[in-house]
């Protein structure tokens, strides 16, 4: 298990690891660097994890910031992020050309309904166990 996606897409790169859970724009990223790896999502269904915008209780300007994150996830900036990121867009006005489309993974109703977001409690509870299991599994 590697500690940070850095470090994953070095293991990639030398080939000490042939297999890891690393976002789709890394891996498209070494592609480019022609590192030879794939992204697959698996028919089962993928975790996905979502990036919220928040607007602090008692911010000096909320009307602005909530005009900021409009702007942000407006079409245009999630269409070109989608594109040189290949992370899908909330924006149901995003359209994606089908190379992008196949890159984003999770770009239409159908890849939606596979997507299982994290349970993030479930996660800090298991964390230490999940842990435990790994590297006794790694020196066995």
């Amino acid at each position: 298990m590697s500690g940070s996606g850095a470090q994953a897409e070095q293991l990639l790169r030398t080939e000490e690891a042939w297999i890891t859970p690393l976002w789709n724009g890394r891996v498209y990223t070494l592609q480019e660097q022609s590192v030879p790896v794939d992204f697959v999502a698996p028919a089962e269904g993928m975790f996905v994890r979502s990036d919220p915008f928040c607007i602090p209780r008692g911010a000096r300007n909320p009307a602005l910031a909530k005009k900021c994150i409009n702007y942000i996830c407006g079409a245009p900036r999630q269409s070109g992020l989608a594109q040189a990121l290949f992370y899908a867009s909330p924006s149901r006005q995003v359209t994606y050309t089908p190379e992008t489309a196949r890159k984003v993974v999770v770009a239409n109703q159908a890849d939606f309904k596979r997507a299982v977001p994290e349970d993030y409690n479930l996660i800090l509870d298991q964390t230490g166990a999940w842990r435990r299991r790994w590297n006794a599994w790694k020196v066995a």
